[in-house]
């Protein structure tokens, strides 16, 4: 089982802070015409409802709550369209727009959002989840079980109308929810196969090789008066035993690792990342962080829930989510996915990986204030493409 502790936690951080904090997801760029949003809701109730992590949630008196099935889960009720200002990079707006999108309302906390595509016969699907419900492992996990259809496998059901469920927002919008407005977002991509060849043939990972990017591409972007010493991160890690549910709750520790900006060769940079990495992934370490979270008093987790990270902990967040199947909506399948990554009061921003089919792409958000962080994603593309040549 999840952390309840934490679970817990988290749920209490959504209701003192809803625009804040842990609510993060996917952009998927599907290749196929927009489905009405009946459609939609009604393939999201089929398939959502036997999903704990779909249609479970946390309830009961404050501090006490537990998992239990949703009553009346009505998977409509989490489809939304969302329309988009005009103006250039419809995709970048999209997932800024997404990226201070809340997710609220009684039920599980996550929801779909649809907007309009840069090309005909094309749109974007954004999955947004709060992390009191699931953590990186869990949405993955959510979107398989939502879109893991081969592409072109559209079934009868696919395209079959809802079965007389009530739709309140059925041939319009859904009513507006609250915006933070705070948040900026931006992403670049590579092949996956490229960030495969930066990894090497060694114990290193694709993992390992994002992160080793990452300190190449903050290596670049730091003033040369801030490159004197390497920077802390905090990466969270899956630490789940063979029975855990693989989605509900969360199942995660973070390790504080230090980037090696001050390494200027690629390769060692990839070196000293997995040695750090390697010692943390252990069995014996995994066990003493559930150990750990399990004694945590909960009282002492609620008292951080208003106090900001320090950047002398860590400047930022790096994680990834990982989609290990191809997906598809009603038969048209998902061309792209890019993360949407959260961000907690204290950090600078957040880095999060999202592999998919043959792409990998990473997200930064950051507060609107941080425009300077527009550079990264390029700069990381290039600390890939660096890294895979010199290995």
């Amino acid at each position: 089982m999840s952390s309840l502790a934490m679970d817990r936690a988290m749920l209490e951080w959504s209701r003192r802070r809803p625009g804040d904090g842990y609510t993060f997801g996917v952009l998927l760029g599907v290749n196929g015409p927009m489905p009405p949003l009946r459609q939609l809701a009604a393939l999201a109730q089929r398939r959502a409802a036997g999903v704990p992590c779909l249609s479970w949630h946390l309830t009961g008196p404050t501090r006490e709550e537990r998992w239990q099935p949703y009553e009346d889960f009505d998977a409509g009720a989490h489809v939304h369209r969302l329309e988009l200002p005009p103006g250039p990079d419809p995709y970048t707006r999209a997932l800024t727009a997404l990226a201070n999108q809340p997710v609220s309302g009684a039920g599980p906390l996550w929801g779909l959002w649809v907007l309009d595509g840069a090309q005909p016969d094309t749109y974007l699907l954004g999955y947004l989840v709060h992390q009191a419900a699931q953590d990186g492992v869990g949405a993955a996990h959510a979107l398989q079980r939502l879109f893991g259809d081969a592409p072109g496998s559209r079934t009868d059901e696919d395209t079959a109308e809802p079965d007389g469920r009530p739709e309140p927002f059925i041939g319009s919008d859904p009513p507006s929810l609250p915006t933070t407005g705070q948040r900026t977002l931006v992403t670049a991509a590579v092949p996956l196969d490229l960030l495969r060849a930066a990894a090497g043939a060694g114990t290193s990972t694709v993992h390992d090789a994002y992160l080793a990017a990452l300190a190449g591409a903050l290596r670049w972007w730091l003033p040369p008066a801030d490159r004197g010493h390497d920077i802390p991160v905090r990466v969270p890690l899956s630490i789940r035993q063979p029975g855990d549910d693989p989605a509900l709750g969360n199942h995660v520790g973070n390790a504080r690792l230090l980037l090696p900006v001050t390494e200027p060769d690629p390769v060692r940079r990839l070196a000293e990342v997995t040695r750090q990495t390697s010692a943390v992934k252990t069995p014996a370490h995994r066990e003493r962080t559930r150990d750990r979270l399990d004694r945590v008093p909960e009282q002492q987790l609620l008292r951080r829930i208003p106090e900001p990270v320090s950047p002398v902990d860590s400047l930022l967040c790096a994680t990834s989510l990982r989609i290990r199947q191809p997906l598809a909506v009603a038969g048209a399948p998902v061309a792209t996915a890019a993360a949407i990554p959260p961000l907690v009061g204290g950090h600078l921003l957040t880095s999060m990986l999202c592999t998919h089919d043959t792409g990998a792409s990473v997200s930064f958000t950051t507060q609107i204030a941080h425009q300077e962080i527009r550079r990264l994603p390029a700069l990381w593309q290039e600390a890939v493409g660096e890294l895979a040549a010199a290995i």
